[in-house]
């Protein structure tokens, strides 16, 4: 979530970051590296996985804000 975050706070003034913030996504869900696992099952920090969608939710906005397909 972190580098989500970095990605999106330079995407103004380096506008590729945004796909790329996008992209993640990709990442995250991959079986293959099971990145996923960190967003579930930490019971200090339930809310991982939904504030990780809500944070993918406002870049799809700028995207289509920006005449992305999201």
């Amino acid at each position: 979530m972190r580098l989500h975050t970095l990605l999106m706070t330079h995407q103004s003034s380096i506008p590729e970051l945004l796909a790329k913030a996008l992209d993640l996504t990709k990442i995250v869900a991959s079986e293959e590296h099971g990145v996923y696992a960190e967003f579930l099952g930490h019971e200090d920090d339930t809310y991982r996985l939904v504030a990780y969608l809500d944070k993918i939710r406002e870049a799809s906005l700028v995207s289509l804000e920006r005449g992305g397909t999201a």
